[in-house]
């Protein structure tokens, strides 16, 4: 049995056939030039708030949903997640801080982050 091969535990009926995800992650395919389109959460942080320090991981901004005057915004900068501790937005990645921030439909902001395409 080779590398793209796999059996499942209900027996063999996966024999002869590829994993999909060996079989659709070359660098030749739409879909995996379309997850290196997207930014890394740390590289889009970055770019949202200038002069961002991190500390294990993680960042405390002011928060660009309300009028804020001290840092209340944590960001994780691996997994792009984030918190406001004051106003209560919250969300799971850039998607979703992208999407709180424009009101853009969840196509519009993956166009926008995959820079316009």
């Amino acid at each position: 049995m080779t590398n793209a091969q796999t059996r499942t535990p209900g027996g063999n009926r996966a024999r002869g056939r590829t994993k999909y995800y060996e079989k659709h992650s070359t660098a030749k395919s739409p879909r995996y030039q379309r997850q290196n389109a997207i930014p890394t959460p740390e590289a889009f942080y970055r770019r949202q708030f200038p002069g961002l320090r991190a500390r294990n991981g993680w960042a405390l901004v002011r928060c660009c949903f309300h009028n804020d005057r001290n840092p209340s915004l944590s960001i994780n900068l691996s997994g792009g997640h984030f918190k406001c501790h004051a106003c209560g937005a919250k969300g799971g990645g850039i998607v979703d801080f992208r999407i709180k921030q424009t009101g853009f439909s969840f196509r519009d902001v993956i166009r926008e982050l995959e820079g316009g395409r």
